[in-house]
């Protein structure tokens, strides 16, 4: 009975990792006319949980293989392909897309998603290995206009280009008054 209830626990996490993996990259696959895009994760731009879980997972499957006479080569296979599809989903969806359109911030998160025509306003603010915009956009929602705001850290080697993007698609429908604001809290 318990042996079961494992298989078929690891059964159900190939599965659904599986078909996260497959979505995820459909959503990326789908995107057209990409401008930029960068890593965004916290391990040199990979993300952190799946990258370990994955390196642990080779390393220990390494080990096992080499010391032990005969490992399970399917339970090894199983969780590398769990570990792999996981990386995958996750690393796709920390990637940061800019569009023609608009800004793709998470491929699997609509709300994170927002087109140029959405912005009424954002502001900047500078880091020493990135600057941080934060884009204000209009939803309507049950006939309401509702403003939210996403943010977005771009690397410092991305920046002109980005610039160069947002002059093209928001500047002529702002008025450029520039104000410096040492807290970003304060004026949202």
């Amino acid at each position: 009975m318990t042996e079961f209830f494992l298989v078929s626990t690891l059964v159900f996490f190939i599965v659904v990792s599986t078909l996260l993996s497959v979505v995820t990259l459909g959503n990326a696959l789908r995107l057209r006319r990409i401008k930029l895009s960068w890593k965004s994760g916290h391990l040199m731009g990979y993300p952190v949980f799946s990258a370990v879980f994955l390196l642990f997972l080779v390393l220990f499957s390494g080990v096992s293989i080499v010391y032990y006479s005969s490992p399970d080569y399917a339970l090894f296979l199983s969780y590398l392909w769990i570990g792999l599809n996981w990386f995958i989903s996750s690393y796709l969806m920390s990637k940061r897309f800019i569009t023609e359109h608009g800004i793709v911030k998470n491929v699997n998160d609509p709300s994170q998603t927002i087109g140029w025509g959405q912005v009424t306003d954002y502001f900047e603010q500078n880091h020493e290995k990135y600057v941080r915009f934060i884009f204000v956009y209009q939803v309507i929602i049950q006939h309401k206009k509702e403003l939210h705001r996403i943010e977005l850290d771009v690397p410092n080697s991305y920046i002109s280009a980005f610039k160069e993007l947002i002059s093209l698609k928001l500047a002529r429908r702002f008025d450029w008054t520039y104000h410096q604001y040492s807290d970003y809290k304060s004026i949202l």
